[in-house]
């Protein structure tokens, strides 16, 4: 049985680019936290003290294991709270079916209980209002110096950054804020190209001053890149200051 308090999950309003969201924003639940198997087994204790959290966790380690091997063998399984149902994946016409071109799929439907258990959930809006950007900070790449200096290495930091896609367009652009020249940055190493991290050093032709930067990439957070390169939403700006061994100025 479901206790019977009160509960409520609160959201999260969040910005977005995306055309195909109404109103350019979305409602997302708030992370409460992440169970696995061995911190719901100590939830369960007060109520079963007399099993052993060690063969509870070998018991539905087993059982995990036999739902598993019956899945793989096509057959339908009512877990309780899913049910576990085999498909066949592809379109290939049925004279010239192959394994190949059709495998099979393991898909899980929510059983009722589970569908049901929000039913009485409350929703509460968080006063965290949060605006989805891809490009959240920039800084020297070098942490015992804040200020950036002409030809310094930095970082970038955000999601979805990673440098990828064959089109000149691909990379970090750098437009100076007052003449709007830009300058870009197509090529980083791959041990400092990452969605979470870019690190790479400014390019020699660009001077001092107060620059916005932006990401252009074919990636997208999975191993499929865009057919076009996109440039992320969202920009942050950044202070070069001239190296006193710099000639940028003069050239």
């Amino acid at each position: 049985m479901y206790s019977q308090t009160e509960k409520i999950v609160k959201v999260q309003i969040i910005d977005t680019t995306l055309k195909t969201v109404k109103g350019n924003s979305l409602v997302m639940p708030e992370s409460k936290g992440k169970y696995d198997l061995e911190k719901i087994i100590e939830l369960l204790k007060p109520k079963v003290p007399f099993v052993d959290p060690a063969i509870f966790a070998i018991l539905i380690q087993t059982y995990h294991e036999k739902v598993i091997d019956l899945a793989s063998q096509g057959y339908h399984i009512d877990t309780g709270l899913v049910h576990i149902h085999p498909v066949v994946t592809g379109t290939v016409p049925s004279d010239r079916t192959t394994l190949k071109g059709n495998k099979l799929k393991i898909v899980t439907i929510p059983g009722k209980a589970l569908r049901n258990c929000v039913s009485k959930t409350k929703l509460r809006v968080s006063r965290k209002y949060y605006r989805n950007r891809y490009i959240t900070d920039v800084r020297g790449a070098n942490e015992d110096n804040e200020l950036v200096m002409e030809r310094d290495y930095i970082e970038l930091t955000g999601r979805n950054l990673k440098i990828m896609g064959d089109f000149p367009e691909c990379g970090v652009w750098f437009a100076n804020t007052q003449t709007r020249q830009k300058y870009q940055v197509s090529r980083i190493p791959k041990s400092f190209n990452y969605p979470k991290s870019l690190i790479f050093q400014l390019p020699d032709e660009l001077p001092a001053g107060n620059y916005e930067i932006t990401v252009v990439t074919c990636y997208c957070g999975t191993k499929r890149l865009l057919t076009k390169p996109m440039t992320l939403p969202g920009s942050v700006r950044l202070d070069v200051l001239p190296s006193p061994k710099s000639n940028i100025a003069q050239q």
